[in-house]
């Protein structure tokens, strides 16, 4: 999980250095292996690291191809990285100098223009910019796993990995909302494209956002299909396992300790036993709770007893920090999100951390 930021502005304008660092400063949470930015008329990016694929400098963002010419910083992870590589080697000559997933990027932008968003699989959001062409391009994966919000204000558009990234600018307006605030209150969230806060929005999902002189445009890459009926529930059950094994592989790819979060549900339990297959004995984690109507550790210590693997138990309990505890929840959330779940996952996120760098889910994320 990395944090990105940026400021776009039609006239050319130098952005104030000091407001883009506040803004990758505000997420450093996300990334704090790391941080940079970048300055150039009318652009600047910004981002903060975790480091998970070529844990070295080569790695660090904003990262640039080797002409100058495209800039991007990016958060999220690629699945099919090398495939694209390998394609871009042979048909265009790419050479490339590390093994980030990054790299892919922006040249594979070089080849295929945006429509490399089209072709990439994983959970991503980036901010790349065109220098020769003066175009800025949001893009977030097909699901909307990854975070990226952006706000237009006055022929300048800034953009962050969370809210407060963008209101760390003080020349960043704040008004609550209170069409989102109604969503907010009558569904827990507000949707995957507004925000609880005026002129503050989501890049849509599956969706590539453009300015270039002042202009934008918008293209939807992704939708979801369905591309065959399911006739046989043993066919069926075959192709899943076998897809299923490929997906949490795919996933499993990284520099750093990994681990996975397991309730004992069919979700966590699914993802648990394509670890196992894929990489051997990963550690797990599970939250505990003192009512058994809540707990499902019996059933988590099932599934790791059965694979085999080390089972951490993290007791959420009634504690005396617990308002130090929600303003954190309070403020990771930006106002987004109302998740009865959400302090329970605090405190296993926070043990998961102290041993692991990258936790899969039963959430579809990583």
């Amino acid at each position: 999980m990395c944090g990105i930021a940026g400021i776009y502005s039609s006239d050319r304008r130098l952005a104030c250095e000091g407001s883009v660092r506040a803004m990758v400063a505000a997420l450093h949470h996300r990334g704090p292996d790391d941080s940079s930015i970048l300055i150039a008329p009318g652009v600047a990016l910004g981002h903060a690291r975790l480091a998970i694929r070529d844990l070295s400098i080569d790695g660090r963002q904003p990262f640039t191809d080797p002409s100058g010419r495209i800039i991007v910083s990016y958060n999220g992870e690629i699945y099919n990285d090398r495939e694209i590589r390998t394609e871009l080697a042979r048909d265009f000559g790419f050479t490339f100098r590390t093994s980030c997933d990054t790299e892919i990027i922006p040249l594979g932008y070089l080849a295929w223009g945006d429509r490399i968003f089209d072709r990439l699989e994983g959970m991503f959001a980036v901010a790349l910019w065109d220098r020769d062409e003066r175009r800025l391009i949001l893009a977030r994966d097909g699901i909307g796993i990854k975070p990226l919000y952006y706000a237009e204000d006055r022929g300048v558009v800034r953009f962050a990995s969370e809210i407060k990234g963008i209101f760390a600018d003080p020349a960043q307006p704040r008004q609550a909302s209170a069409a989102g605030l109604h969503a907010f209150f009558a569904m827990g969230y507000v949707g995957p494209q507004d925000t609880t806060f005026e002129g503050v929005h989501q890049i849509a999902p599956g969706t590539v956002v453009t300015y270039c002189e002042g202009k934008r445009t918008e293209r939807r890459f992704w939708r979801p299909t369905r591309t065959a009926e399911i006739t046989s529930i043993d066919d069926a059950t075959v192709e899943l396992e076998q897809l299923w094994s490929k997906v949490v592989s795919d996933q499993l790819v990284s520099d750093v300790p990994v681990g996975v979060l397991l309730s004992g549900g069919i979700d966590s339990t699914l993802v648990a036993l394509g670890a196992d297959r894929s990489d051997g004995r990963l550690p797990m984690f599970t939250a505990s709770f003192a009512n058994q109507d809540f707990d499902e550790t019996p059933l988590a210590r099932m599934v790791a007893d059965t694979i085999g693997a080390k089972l951490r138990s993290v007791q959420v309990e009634m504690r005396t920090d617990l308002d130090d505890l929600l303003a954190t929840v309070v403020h990771h959330y930006d106002g987004q999100s109302c998740d009865e779940a959400s302090l329970a996952l605090l405190l296993l996120s926070q043990e998961v951390r102290k041993n692991v760098t990258v936790a899969l889910t039963g959430d579809g994320r990583r």
